[in-house]
């Protein structure tokens, strides 16, 4: 900000009205400011204010080739800031290096680092920061608003809610949706193999073609062979023959058939081997690797999976972050995880280690969209423009995603990040029965199915045997009156 203030002309640059404007001066947090008083005219020189490192003023003579504002904020001369960080991966991180000494990392501590060495200034934690310790990003805003701060090292929206808003923020450094981490879709179970393959579009169209050539082999029989076949419902819709032959089976052939019939049964030896081959190269290729089951792609889907999400505590400040980091850092499937895009890199760069991935970002599942994050400043901080001037030139060279990579390393070196291989595959499976679940219930249902009719045919057969017994005995009491 420049500024010139007015004088009287009477007003002299004494010690005391100098160091009222530096006063002034530093609780306001201006900067490009100098000072013309009522001997400007005759002597020619003036006051420069320099703010940093604890603010003074400077005599300086008249100079048509001089710059009157210079850059203050290039050189900020060592001058010291309060801070707080959080401690959340990747944003910041901090952790004790081998000298136990306190190191700041993660994207957002390597930027902060790169700002105070760039423009010369150190910054000093309002308290002692304890490893693990974490404050919310809420908690962070507020300190950053009410003047307890003059930067966070943190990320944060503008607000999560219409009623609380921090107005003073950097440029936009990160461009964020929340979405959620699902587990992947794994291989289905080899008893639902066979629900893959045997489908009741399946069924219909192999019951169809059985009417189909079961009704043609009945009418060319019952046409050109009238004692060999009968007309009627049940010859048409139990066909033995028909079936054996639609599934790739021996079937009888007449010794010496007519043409028709000759065609007929090709084309049925033809549907057999197609159907046969086909199911065996399916069930093959599906028992060596089982398809993957269907994914979530919508909240819909998540219901009828019986998926419960376990909510981030940091942002959402949810009493269950404890819970959070113990069942994600576990890679355990019972749970869905709200997942910051932010967050996304770095478990993503953990399971490249892994042999399959396990969770996967569903890209319709967002709780957030369109996030612009930025870092909180005080109010009218020095450190607001050149940290703009930082922010769109590491965007520009994209060193934000180097310290991505940087974070991981630092993540796995100091023990924080586990690269066991937490995917579990199968490397060979025992055959069990569970396996043949549906061809076990396919068998009792035509047991059943053949009980029943069994059953019906015998009554039927009684009530037959009986209706004859009756009609035989009504004509021998006719004969035995006759006579």
């Amino acid at each position: 900000m420049s500024w010139l203030p007015t004088c009287n002309t009477d007003d002299r640059p004494t010690p005391t009205l100098l160091a009222s404007l530096q006063t002034f001066l530093a609780d306001q947090r201006m900067t490009n400011l100098i000072a013309i008083f009522s001997n400007f005219y005759t002597e020619h020189n003036f006051y420069r204010y320099h703010p940093f490192p604890s603010g003074h003023w400077a005599l300086e003579f008249l100079d048509k080739t001089d710059r009157y504002f210079l850059c203050h904020y290039a050189n900020m001369q060592g001058t010291t800031f309060k801070t707080l960080s959080i401690q959340i991966a990747p944003l910041a991180i901090i952790y004790e290096d081998a000298a136990c000494k306190q190191r700041l990392s993660g994207y957002v501590g390597y930027l902060m680092i790169a700002f105070a060495k760039k423009y010369n200034f150190t910054w000093q934690y309002i308290h002692p920061v304890i490893q693990g310790n974490n404050l919310s990003i809420n908690d962070l805003g507020t300190y950053v608003l009410e003047g307890k701060l003059d930067f966070a090292i943190t990320l944060s929206p503008a607000s999560y809610r219409p009623e609380e808003r921090y107005p003073y923020m950097s440029y936009t450094a990160k461009y964020m949706d929340w979405f959620i981490a699902l587990p992947c879709p794994q291989p289905i179970a080899y008893s639902e193999i066979y629900t893959v393959i045997v489908t009741t579009q399946v069924i219909g169209i192999l019951m169809i073609l059985d009417l189909l050539f079961s009704m043609l082999e009945t009418f060319m029989k019952h046409t050109f062979y009238k004692r060999s076949a009968e007309f009627n419902l049940a010859n048409i819709l139990i066909n033995v023959n028909i079936m054996r032959g639609i599934f790739g089976l021996s079937f009888l052939i007449r010794r010496r058939p007519i043409l028709s019939l000759k065609m007929l049964y090709i084309w049925l030896f033809l549907l057999g081997l197609f159907v046969n081959n086909m199911y065996s190269a399916y069930f093959q290729t599906l028992f060596t690797s089982p398809p993957l089951e269907q994914k979530i792609l919508s909240f819909d889907d998540m219901r009828r999976a019986n998926l419960k999400v376990i909510v981030f505590q940091d942002f959402l400040q949810l009493e269950d972050g404890e819970t959070y980091a113990r069942h994600r850092s576990a890679f355990d499937t019972t749970y869905a995880y709200s997942m910051p895009e932010i967050l996304w890199p770095i478990f993503e760069l953990q399971q490249q280690t892994f042999q399959r991935k396990i969770f996967c970002l569903a890209p319709p599942l967002k709780f957030f969209d369109h996030l612009l994050l930025s870092i909180p400043l005080a109010e009218n901080s020095h450190l607001t423009e050149p940290l703009n001037s930082l922010i769109m030139r590491t965007m520009e060279t994209g060193l934000l995603d180097h310290w991505h990579t940087m974070t991981f390393v630092n993540l796995w070196a100091t023990g924080k990040l586990s690269l066991k291989d937490n995917s579990s595959i199968e490397q060979f499976h025992n055959i069990r029965v569970e396996d043949f679940k549906f061809p076990w219930y396919l068998l009792f249902c035509g047991l059943g199915v053949s009980s029943l009719g069994l059953l019906m045919e015998i009554c039927v057969h009684k009530l037959k045997m009986r209706t004859r017994c009756n009609h035989g005995k009504g004509k021998i009491i006719f004969k035995l009156r006759q006579i």
